[in-house]
């Protein structure tokens, strides 16, 4: 009686994670609108930021930088 009792949970979790697979799926679209604009965002900041770093690295002694 006990292994029938999960085996009929199973069946009831599966319901619910074909609705939720749905719905990301149609929230994904509208993810990757934003995510274009923020990734060049970013992008052009990260540019800056990396060459400050290279000048610290550079700057500071070889010691530092192993």
């Amino acid at each position: 009686q006990k292994a029938q009792k999960p085996s009929y949970q199973k069946p009831s979790y599966q319901k619910p994670s074909y609705q939720k697979a749905q719905k990301p799926s149609y929230q994904k679209p509208s993810y990757q609108k934003p995510s274009y604009q923020k990734a060049q965002k970013p992008s052009y900041q990260k540019v800056p930021k990396i060459y400050v770093e290279a000048e610290y690295e550079y700057k500071l002694p070889s010691i530092w930088r192993l």
